[in-house]
């Protein structure tokens, strides 16, 4: 679905291509980040990250299947070495030095933290949650995160909607995210009562990693990325998540917001 809204099809990427080498049937991805399986009989909830599209957009464009394991960066180091995976995919620092036995290719997606809240809040600066709850979501890169730099009580929820519906119902004074969603969501009418913001100081970048002896790989990847971009598959992408998650929160919420 998001490989023809958001890349237009096969022809196109074929284009930008033009001939290159065959790629194997099957890639083995590395990434830090899974959506989780959905349990039967569980509420469909979208993931805290954009990752696992990402790879299915790329199976899709590539006509190719893929196989997903679950790693972080410095695990899957010695799994890239190894040819254990083809790639890896994961969030790292803007400014994070590359091992010298990879080549890393940004893909263009930056993001920072932010936080949300009601408009009446009396928090504007991020020291001013000393003390208050935050809530954000276990697969986040934000666990932990408020509370090891600003002292703030932190509150975990399985996913997103779970957290978002937590700061409607007032069990959270903020919540923290990635600002590329977080700003699409108070895009909604919906949420413009939550409007209130914060953006931290820094950036990290979502990127893929291949070893240094795939070459053709890196290639491939670096056009794709190339045709990504122009198509604008970030703001469909996250447009579309933000949507989903508001229709989530809105179904579950049954009582008032707070306050």
């Amino acid at each position: 679905m998001f490989a023809a809204l958001a890349l237009g099809g096969h022809s196109f990427y074929s284009w930008a291509l033009g001939q290159p080498e065959v790629l194997p049937a099957k890639l083995v991805v590395g990434m830090d980040n899974m959506t989780p399986v959905l349990v039967a009989g569980a509420k469909v909830r979208t993931a805290d990250a954009i990752d696992t599209q990402v790879v299915e957009v790329l199976a899709s464009t590539l006509g190719i299947s893929v196989e997903l394991t679950q790693n972080n960066e410095v695990a899957q180091d010695d799994e890239l070495t190894k040819n254990k995976v083809d790639l890896w995919l994961g969030m790292a620092d803007l400014e994070a030095a590359v091992m010298p036995n990879r080549i890393s290719i940004p893909l263009g997606y930056v993001v920072k933290p932010m936080a949300i809240m009601r408009n009446d809040t009396d928090i504007s600066q991020w020291p001013q949650l000393l003390g208050r709850t935050v809530c954000v979501s276990q697969n986040s890169h934000y666990v932990g995160w408020t509370n090891s730099r600003y002292g703030a009580i932190e509150r975990v929820y399985p996913t997103p909607a779970d957290a978002l519906l937590a700061l409607r119902t007032g069990e959270c004074d903020a919540l923290v995210h990635d600002d590329v969603l977080l700003n699409e969501l108070l895009r909604l009418p919906e949420w413009k009562k939550f409007s209130a913001h914060m953006l931290a100081d820094f950036s990290r970048q979502l990127r893929w990693q291949v070893a240094v002896d795939q070459p053709e790989l890196a290639q491939r990847l670096q056009q794709l990325v190339h045709v990504w971009k122009k198509q604008a598959l970030w703001p469909a992408l996250n447009q579309r998540r933000a949507r989903d998650i508001a229709f989530e929160v809105y179904l579950d919420q049954v009582v008032t917001d707070c306050h």
